[in-house]
């Protein structure tokens, strides 16, 4: 289990290009009946949030795309691990009428390898 790990990462990216990395262990567990926590700061500077997801150590690539079609690819390692009443920073820049649109994190290990190695056996 991702949130079980005190290791892993919460990944929050804002639509304005902004972004960071949290350690899970930063934030306290919620029970049912818990009101939330923030995890960012949303702000005009900011934008609302993208995606905000507990990152798995296997995957190492986090891959933007914007409302115009601007796409990057960002490695995961280059996303400082900030506090969380930080707003973050600037992963992608976007010009005016410009926005995040998705993020998601990837590995950049080939797969399709394996499987093929595997089924010639």
């Amino acid at each position: 289990n991702k949130v079980e790990d005190p290791n892993s990462d919460l990944l929050v990216v804002m639509e304005n290009g902004l972004g960071k990395k949290t350690k899970i262990n930063a934030w306290k567990r919620q029970g049912r009946g818990g009101s939330g926590i923030k995890a960012a700061q949303v702000t005009d500077k900011t934008g609302e949030i993208v995606t905000a997801e507990i990152i798995d150590k296997d995957v190492d690539t986090l891959v933007m795309t914007s409302n115009k079609g601007q796409l990057i690819k960002l490695n995961l390692k280059d996303v400082p691990t900030l506090q969380r009443q930080t707003q973050g920073v600037i992963l992608m820049r976007v010009r005016a009428g410009e926005k995040v649109a998705a993020a998601t994190v990837v590995s950049s290990k080939d797969k399709t390898s394996d499987a093929s190695s595997s089924t010639q056996e």
